[in-house]
């Protein structure tokens, strides 16, 4: 981070406008909010075992859930079978069912290194830290090395920038260099070649936040959790019971939120990790017009949202042809999933080739991939595999069009 000598050293914005009375009033109608209680809630879980004689891992629709501590176990009621016990670990994804997330209206989004974002306002900084108020959440800690930045609207993109200096944008479009020192409810203390200035919040569009991005050393399974309200935090604990669930914030500070906010948990690091949870050691792209396409996490490389014959996909990599990304995975896992597949928005024109790759050596090969063709899962063995490789070359189409998407495409812990 920058280090300008300030009483902030290592640091690291508007009132939120809350949804207006007769909105709740209609949100109040939603399956998830309904007045019956906690326990009357109906989940669909996802867990990370695998079907026997399918490559798709096993479901439960509509149970309702006891109890949940993570780590450790989730009680869970189906239907027809009754009470049982699932491992944290071994749960791949939790979501209400017909939920429906409807972002809150704030005046500030707090967007996280780790891609989380909140929405609400700052309350002000103390001890590297950011004390921000989320809607729906209430008082969050978040250390300022784990902030990306702070925005008003989502269309402004902050990146995690490793700039050794942050950048304070204003709604004119104008910008200033330098460092952040105090973030309060209404100003903003900022260091720059003018001096220390205190700019009213009033006057800024976004701001991004250097340095080099750290990450809470917590264990793992981590829970990542997206409530109705569009607010997504992750926590290495928490303890679902009684209508409430309690969860560390990033500074450690524990936060109760009602169940009934909750649209979705996914639990990263646990027996099934998501290829996009990982970072790529390496990617090698080529166009023959020069382009080069960024291999994009969760989304179509064009930026959009996956898409395969009209449906969506929350997990995958998106490619342009001619580009190969490979990760180390270190022997690590017994199985890779992935299901290939061209995006919706390839229309008539997109063909390409796909190729797994084990330690350098091809153990799947898929022909002709095409918009509209149905894309099964693939399972490949990687008992003792160091580095995966997952290309996609074009298949005589001059690379027009060319839109891969590696949907859910997930490794299997032993």
């Amino acid at each position: 981070m920058a280090q300008f000598g300030l009483s902030l050293h290592v640091r690291r914005l508007g009132n939120w406008t809350g949804v207006g009375a007769a909105f709740m009033i209609m949100l109040s109608a939603l399956p998830g909010r309904a007045a019956g209680g906690p326990t009357q809630l109906r989940w669909n879980i996802t867990t990370a075992e695998v079907a026997a004689g399918r490559h798709e891992f096993v479901r439960m629709n509509k149970v309702q859930i006891r109890q949940w501590s993570c780590p450790g176990k989730m009680v869970v009621r189906e239907p027809a079978l009754g009470s049982r016990k699932l491992s944290s670990a071994d749960i791949l994804a939790v979501q209400l069912r017909r939920a429906m997330v409807v972002p809150a209206v704030s005046a500030w989004q707090l967007v996280l290194r780790d891609r989380d974002v909140l929405p609400g306002y700052p309350i002000g900084t103390r001890h590297e830290n950011i004390i921000f108020h989320a809607a729906g959440l209430g008082i969050v800690h978040i250390p300022l090395s784990a902030v990306a930045g702070l925005r008003r609207s989502a269309d402004v993109a902050i990146p995690d920038s490793a700039a050794d200096h942050d950048r304070l944008y204003f709604n004119n479009n104008s910008h200033l260099a330098g460092a952040v020192v105090k973030i309060g409810r209404n100003h903003i203390a900022f260091q720059s070649n003018l001096g220390n200035t205190t700019i009213p919040l009033s006057r800024v569009n976004h701001v991004i936040l250097g340095g080099v991005a750290t990450s809470p050393t917590w264990p793992v399974p981590v829970a990542r959790i997206v409530f109705l309200n569009g607010a997504s935090l992750r926590t290495p604990k928490f303890d679902w019971s009684d209508g409430k669930l309690s969860l560390v914030d990033p500074a450690g500070k524990t936060i109760f939120v009602p169940i009934r906010e909750v649209a979705r948990i996914g639990i990263v690091g646990g027996r099934a990790v998501w290829l996009t949870d990982l970072t790529p050691t390496g990617i090698h792209q080529v166009s023959w017009i020069g382009d080069n396409r960024p291999v994009r996490n969760n989304r179509c490389v064009t930026g959009r949202r996956l898409r395969m014959n009209g449906k969506v996909f929350a997990h995958g990599l998106g490619v342009h042809v001619n580009c190969s990304a490979t990760y180390k995975i270190g022997g690590a896992y017994k199985y890779f999933m992935v299901r290939p597949a061209m995006d919706d928005s390839a229309g008539l024109y997109g063909r390409a080739n796909v190729f797994i790759l084990a330690d350098g050596k091809a153990v799947y090969s898929g022909k002709h991939l095409q918009t509209g063709m149905r894309a099964a899962v693939v399972r490949v063995p990687v008992v003792g595999v160091q580095t995966l490789t997952l290309t996609a070359v074009d298949a005589g189409r001059y690379g027009v069009r060319g839109r891969v998407d590696w949907l859910d495409a997930v490794l299997i812990r032993k």
